[in-house]
């Protein structure tokens, strides 16, 4: 039995208001057109609150990461950001969104709420330790 558009796009919809996940999608020049999801709350936004912000002003890492991924390439990694003065992990995936005559004209974030929570109380000690210390 083949799903319709319509059922897709529900299912879709529901994991994004019911499961803790957060979807960027940035055009080639790391510019926010879209960003959804539940997780959204780690960072303190609301959907669709980034479109039109540079991803490179938030997180500045993510340059180098975008120039791998320009070659086509989908990456999972881990990055340690500092989000409202609290050191975090995300685990992330970077997938091209492919043009239709060729290259890369965007990219996929995918962000689970698989922060990784030891990690994340140990340098979040290190942290505070290092800001009572300055």
């Amino acid at each position: 039995m083949q799903e319709s558009l319509e059922e897709k796009s529900y299912l879709f919809q529901m994991l994004l208001d019911n499961v803790p996940v957060v979807i960027f999608k940035t055009n080639k020049d790391g510019v926010f057109t879209r960003s959804v999801g539940l997780g959204l709350k780690v960072f303190g936004v609301k959907d669709n609150e980034s479109v039109g912000k540079s991803i490179f002003e938030l997180y500045p890492i993510a340059g180098e990461i975008m120039r791998r991924a320009l070659a086509g390439e989908s990456l999972k990694f881990v990055a340690d950001v500092e989000i409202q003065g609290k050191m975090i992990f995300l685990d992330v995936t970077l997938c091209p969104d492919p043009s239709d005559v060729g290259g890369v004209i965007g990219f996929f974030w995918i962000l689970p709420d698989k922060i990784m929570s030891r990690k994340n109380r140990e340098r979040q000690v290190r942290f505070l330790a290092q800001k009572t210390r300055s």
